[in-house]
């Protein structure tokens, strides 16, 4: 059976893009592939994320090895001065400052040594070098939508993608953009795996997600400023997942609106099944979203889900039968969303009932045979 190489940036960092990636090689191990995770970076001992025991898992720089000090001797350097920065990694890449020159070869050269049927990018830096690169058939796999990237790189991705054998995307209208510029482009959604939750619902409003400024939990806190009074009286409380660059914004946001009482900010965490299992609404006030994992897995778990109608992500899996969709972005309407959940016990199980009708369309089998199709 064919074999499969996944480049991804760190298989021990929790996140939406991690858990997407182990979903998939875990199901291609299952099903008798010889999966390699080649991790860019190592920070931590273990995996964010539970990895099938025949997977094999290769890191290029290890962080977590106190004696690996090359590596950061460079970055340190590549930090005060020009002299290592990367050659070939585009400066529109989100993590820039994590990339030196050194790390950079190192990466080319163990894309070189990858010898496996498909080497799989997980990143438009990633799929960029590989393009250049490899010398198997490769495959850019794209987890953010392309009018997210910047300018400058969807350029070099018209331009470089052409070398890549496959591109694929996760919703049919991406899918339809890249095709534009690439002949073998197809629609891979993320894997939602099949988990049986036993639920213990409690006046709980969670939402999860990287503190950046395109998961919107400015709005968020916003919406909840204005039904304030009703959530006290409800007795609900608001708990926030994650980390980021705008945790101290959204935590003095929180302060200003006096709603201290009713909103708390929490580190991520891997145990997200528990978030879910308590939660009565899950909310994705996202400004823009690749796909939208926590959406499926939040309907999976028997929450019900309130969500801007943001583009690609949210809009290409909500509608009526699923979820409270509010045009984008109404704040005043997203609070109002809420309350009409909290308030209809009816019109809640009716979404719960199409949640888990449309978690089904991305089952292990549906995404495999999806695979199947259009490579094996």
């Amino acid at each position: 059976m064919q074999s499969f190489t996944f480049l991804i940036h760190n298989i021990y960092y929790i996140g939406g893009t991690t858990r997407a990636i182990i979903n998939l090689a875990n199901t291609l191990s299952t099903r008798g592939h010889d999966v390699t995770l080649l991790s860019v970076f190592k920070s931590k001992t273990s995996p964010a994320y539970p990895i099938h025991e025949n997977i094999n898992v290769e890191c290029i720089i290890d962080y977590s090895n106190k004696l690996s000090i090359v590596p950061m001797i460079m970055n340190r350097i590549h930090t005060f001065t020009p002299l290592l920065k990367p050659k070939v990694i585009q400066p529109d890449e989100p993590g820039l400052n994590q990339f030196s020159s050194y790390i950079e070869r190192k990466i080319i050269q163990a894309i070189q040594h990858v010898n496996t049927d498909f080497l799989v990018g997980t990143r438009a830096t990633y799929n960029v070098l590989i393009a250049q690169y490899s010398h198997t058939t490769t495959i850019g796999m794209e987890h953010m939508h392309f009018n997210a990237h910047p300018e400058r790189l969807q350029s070099l991705i018209k331009s470089t993608y052409s070398s890549l054998n496959y591109i694929t995307t996760l919703t049919d209208e991406d899918r339809d953009i890249y095709s534009s510029f690439h002949r073998n482009v197809f629609t891979l959604p993320n894997i939602i795996p099949e988990t049986t939750y036993h639920r213990d619902e409690q006046p709980i409003i969670s939402s999860l997600g990287r503190l950046e400024y395109e998961k919107g939990f400015d709005l968020f806190i916003e919406s909840i400023y204005h039904i304030a009074a009703s959530l006290r009286e409800y007795k609900f409380k608001v708990d926030i997942y994650g980390e980021g660059h705008e945790q101290r914004q959204l935590h003095d946001m929180i302060t200003h609106y006096h709603l201290d009482d009713i909103i708390s900010i929490h580190p991520m965490t891997q145990d997200v099944a528990s978030i879910y299992r308590t939660s009565m609404i899950v909310a994705v006030p996202s400004r823009s979203e690749g796909f939208g994992m926590v959406i499926l897995e939040a309907m999976q778990a028997g929450c019900n889900v309130v969500s801007f109608n943001a583009p690609i992500g949210p809009k290409a899996l909500l509608n009526e039968g699923n979820a409270v969709v509010v045009d984008c972005f109404n704040t005043q309407l997203f609070g109002e969303a809420i309350l009409t959940l909290i308030r209809d016990t009816q019109l809640r199980q009716h979404l719960k009932q199409g949640g888990y009708a449309t978690v089904d369309q991305f089952s292990e089998d549906e995404i495999y045979n999806t695979i199947r199709r259009q490579l094996l």
